[in-house]
């Protein structure tokens, strides 16, 4: 099942990118505002750190090792299935493209999420991979092999839980029909996760470790690798991960019973 799904996923993978290269210039020039957008999020970091030495109790360098670490999750998820959920609600329900999805022997949320890859963010990746490994080696002295151990064990969960928690808040689109909205509110929430979670007063913190848990991709992975993470906070991002996966299930079963189809 799953080496047939990788082959599904390969070929939408190479379909997707012989189309995009077809048009070369406007490929070139919208790879961009990727770079340009979380340059500028960058700068808001450096600012932030040149106020004050310490923030949230990191120093600058690892504060962007911080910034670091959520902009290389997010690039990946840009790259792989964020887009898949955004035109999902932005006109995949609205036009009937979901109909089209429903005739395949395929998992239709596994269509929905990843039949979208956008290549744009392929140089950002690459970007935020050098700044993270810069940063990395910068708070060397910080890091042990097991810390390195448990964070990238941290940062595949932290994917895990970012790919469920966009896919929940999908379904509401079966429900509402400005549902689109809330992909960008999520889009735009997961700027504090450039900055430490303690910074932000306890209402913004509960959210940010519960409803929209993007703590969990960014602080916490962070305070790992750098030896100062409870072991509470790797196990309550599993038990989250366990709790959105269930929640996740029952949302598309439930939306997809209710949806009776664009043209009804």
């Amino acid at each position: 099942m799953i080496k047939k799904y990788l082959n599904l996923y390969l070929k939408m993978f190479s379909f997707t990118l012989k189309s995009e290269l077809s048009y070369r210039l406007n490929y070139f020039l919208k790879i961009f505002y990727g770079p340009a957008y979380l340059g500028v999020m960058l700068l808001l970091v450096e600012i932030a750190f040149a106020k004050a030495p310490l923030l949230g109790g990191l120093t600058k360098d690892e504060g962007i090792l911080l910034y670091g670490v959520f902009s290389l999750l997010y690039a990946i998820a840009l790259l792989f299935f964020v887009q898949g959920f955004r035109h999902f609600l932005w006109s995949d329900l609205r036009l009937g493209v979901l109909d089209f999805l429903l005739t395949k022997p395929v998992n239709v949320q596994f269509l929905v999420a990843f039949s979208r890859p956008n290549f744009e963010q392929l140089p950002l990746v690459v970007g935020e991979l050098l700044l993270f490994l810069r940063q990395l080696w910068l708070v060397q002295a910080s890091v042990t092999g097991a810390s390195l151990g448990l964070f990238l064990f941290s940062l595949a969960l932290a994917m895990v839980l970012l790919f469920l928690m966009l896919s929940t808040y999908a379904t509401l689109g079966f429900y509402v029909t400005k549902a689109a909205q809330v992909i960008e509110i999520l889009d735009k929430a997961t700027d504090f996760a450039n900055y430490p979670t303690s910074i932000f007063p306890g209402s913004i913190q509960a959210i940010m470790f519960t409803l929209v848990p993007i703590a969990f991709c960014s602080y916490v992975p962070t305070l790992i690798l750098l030896n100062r993470g409870q072991p509470l906070l790797l196990i309550g991002g599993i038990i989250l991960t366990g709790i959105f996966y269930f929640l996740n299930r029952w949302a598309w079963q439930a939306g997809l019973k209710r949806y009776s189809s664009a043209s009804s």
